[in-house]
C-alpha cells in the first residue's frame, strides 16, 4: 500500500497498515547444504518486527566450544517467507574471534532462506571453513528489511 498523501481517505485497511507491532524474538533456523550445524550451548537468536508486508529482522549466532558447524554452504531462515519477486538481499558481518576482525557479508534471498555470501562476486558461500575455520566465540550477524508473502 502506498504512503499517505493529501486527499487520501481514512479506511480500516489504511489504519491496519499503520499499526506497528513490538519487536518479537524468534529462533532462526541455521542449515548447511550437506549437513546441518548445531549451536550447542552457543547463541542463536533473532528479533523481528512486521509492518504490513514488510519484515525488519536480524539474526545472530555466536559459537561455543560444543557448537558444530556442519558441512556445505550455510543458510539462515528469516521469520517469514520472503517474497522473491524480485529476489532481494540483506547485509551483515562475521567475526573471526582469533584475530578480532570483522568482515562484511551479504545475504541473498533464495526461496525461503538466506544464503550467506562472503565475497562481492557472490561465489563464496560461508561454511565451516569459509572464509575462515569457525571456532569458539566466532560470530555471525545478518539482517535487514524484506518484503514478505
Amino acid at each position: 500500500m502506498p504512503f499517505w498523501k493529501a486527499g487520501d481517505r481514512l479506511t480500516a485497511s489504511r489504519l491496519a497498515f499503520t499499526d506497528i507491532t513490538e519487536w518479537q524474538d524468534y529462533v532462526p533456523i541455521w542449515t548447511g547444504s550437506t549437513t546441518n550445524p548445531a549451536i550447542g550451548s552457543g547463541i542463536l537468536t533473532g528479533r523481528y518486527v512486521q509492518v504490513g508486508g514488510t519484515c525488519f529482522f536480524r539474526a545472530y549466532m555466536k559459537a561455543a566450544a560444543d557448537t558444530t558447524f556442519g558441512s556445505g554452504a550455510w543458510a539462515l531462515y528469516p521469520p517469514f517467507n520472503p517474497s522473491n519477486d524480485p529476489p532481494g538481499s540483506v547485509s551483515g558481518w562475521i567475526q573471526d574471534a582469533s584475530v578480532t576482525k570483522r568482515y562484511p557479508v551479504t545475504g541473498l534471498l533464495a526461496g525461503t532462506f538466506i544464503r550467506i555470501l562472503a565475497d562481492p562476486a557472490g561465489a563464496l558461500g560461508i561454511s565451516s571453513s569459509t572464509p575462515f575455520t569457525w571456532a569458539v566465540n566466532d560470530e555471525l550477524c545478518i539482517g535487514g528489511c524484506i518484503e514478505i508473502d
